[in-house]
């Protein structure tokens, strides 16, 4: 039985050796998990906050193109809009000279007929 005896222990002491090795590794494994992992971690960060800034940089310049774009087509609406007026006063201006120049046909044939 003290061989049997021996030998269990011998077989005890070589898998506690054995689980002893397997824990080394676990927690070696676990140490570099971790020094990696955080560096990782914020490489994604940054990633995600670059692929994030360039998405809303493009979302603001369609904005700013779609802006620029409303007020040109102001602009040329107002630019429109001014022209019709100008015309509009131009026609008027036309049609109260050519009235004036009537009556100042009709007076002077007045005064024509009166200095003769």
């Amino acid at each position: 039985m003290s061989g049997k005896f021996a030998l269990a222990v011998e077989e005890a002491k070589r898998f506690r050796q054995s689980l002893a090795n397997v824990w080394e590794v676990l927690e070696y494994v676990s140490n570099m998990e971790s020094s990696t992992l955080i560096p990782n971690m914020r490489k994604q960060a940054e990633a995600e906050a670059e692929r994030n800034m360039k998405g809303a940089v493009e979302a603001a310049e369609r904005k700013a193109k779609s802006i620029v774009k409303d007020a040109e087509g102001e602009r040329t609406r107002l630019i429109n809009q001014g022209q019709v007026e100008a015309n509009r006063i131009l026609a008027d201006a036309r049609k109260a000279a050519e009235q004036l120049d009537a009556r100042v046909k009709k007076a002077r044939a007045h005064v024509d007929e009166a200095l003769r």
